[in-house]
């Protein structure tokens, strides 16, 4: 995760991550509303509670492998029909008939970083806060409207919540805005908490936004209090764009690359690669206590992630780490309630000791 990492290369890639965020969005959303109704029609049996324990870091010396998650469960793959229903509740539980939950408030917009940032806030402020003010980050594409209300409302009982969209996304207008870097980005998001007003907020990101908030936090650590990393990437160095000869070799293969030498050369070449850690050397700068959450099932962020990146946060006096059994990409979605007990707990506004992680099915 270096300042100078592209985010998308091409108007079909960032195209894949929008439908992408949005079907995400979307099943994020069938706990609150059709998942209801497909639950009712499906009998779950209810297996055992088995806690797989947090694993608290308190030093560099303690970044030990975290604890073998609980039994093996197969994942709940959607059928089409369920995939076609998500994406057409599109883009989340925030959304009621279309238009933001009440308790949301009014849509807000303020100038900062050349970007016309939409966003909402509510809940206590000033004197009448019990916490510190936190602020959400959707995933790639993602829209501040795809995270549970049951999470926001519980927030907001002690705390100014803001929820925010990305740059030239949803209500956010940024038409300069082309999305060249992490570094573009993360200090864009925090102009906008400065323009808002909003001071050493803690933070919950998910996915992409995990990318941003740990790059926000390596450059100005002293922003930021407690930051929650949901299905976080662990970053890497650089992308090195193909040069033309080998973006040729695509559509007009040579005779040398059907030579055994070169095959044997090129898979040499891939086995480095997939031995190689893509850590971000920045990571031990990183100094606010880390609440890290992982699908163990997670398709698109392997869950062996997870560890790697606590242990890579050697600067940092607590790093708290889960791997969920059973669980996805939408982790936070998934284990909603066994979430929202955990963040609490992690963010101060519950006892500390760590809610039970979510059992696996059998």
């Amino acid at each position: 995760m270096t300042g100078r990492l592209p985010l998308a290369s091409t108007g079909a890639a960032v195209l894949a991550g929008l439908l992408l965020s949005c079907a995400v969005s979307a099943a994020a959303a069938l706990p609150n509303r059709a998942a209801r109704a497909l639950q009712q029609t499906s009998a779950v049996a209810e297996a055992p509670a088995a806690a797989v324990p947090a694993q608290t870091m308190t030093s560099p010396t303690a970044a030990a492998p975290a604890a073998a998650p609980g039994p093996a469960a197969e994942a709940a793959l959607p059928s089409i029909s369920t995939l076609l229903l998500t994406l057409a509740l599109c883009p989340g539980g925030l959304l009621d008939g279309g238009q933001p939950a009440p308790f949301l408030g009014p849509l807000r917009h303020v100038e900062a970083a050349g970007v016309r940032w939409g966003y909402h806030t509510f809940g206590p402020t000033g004197g009448a806060a019990r916490a510190p003010p936190v602020l959400l980050l959707p995933g790639t594409g993602g829209s501040m409207y795809m995270w549970p209300p049951e999470l926001l409302t519980s927030l907001a009982a002690s705390r100014q919540v803001t929820v925010v969209d990305w740059p030239g996304i949803g209500a956010s207008q940024a038409p300069g805005f082309n999305y060249s870097s992490v570094d573009e980005v993360a200090e864009a998001v925090l102009a906008f908490m400065d323009a808002e007003g909003l001071e050493r907020p803690d933070v919950i990101a998910w996915s992409l936004g995990a990318i941003i908030l740990m790059r926000m936090a390596e450059l100005e650590p002293d922003a930021l209090g407690r930051l929650v990393l949901v299905s976080p990437f662990p970053g890497g160095p650089d992308r090195i764009e193909p040069a033309p000869e080998v973006l040729d070799s695509y559509v007009n293969p040579s005779p040398d690359q059907t030579n055994p030498v070169v095959g044997r050369q090129q898979a040499d070449m891939v086995l480095r690669f997939l031995r190689t850690p893509l850590i971000s050397d920045e990571l031990p700068s990183i100094t606010s206590p880390v609440l890290i959450v992982q699908g163990e099932l997670d398709p698109l962020v392997p869950a062996g992630n997870a560890p790697i990146l606590a242990a890579a946060l050697t600067g940092n006096p607590q790093v708290v780490l889960h791997v969920v059994p059973g669980a996805a990409h939408t982790v936070a979605h998934q284990e909603l309630g066994w979430f929202v007990s955990e963040v609490e707990a992690f963010l101060g506004m519950a006892p500390a000791a760590a809610a039970t992680a979510p059992a696996a099915e059998p």
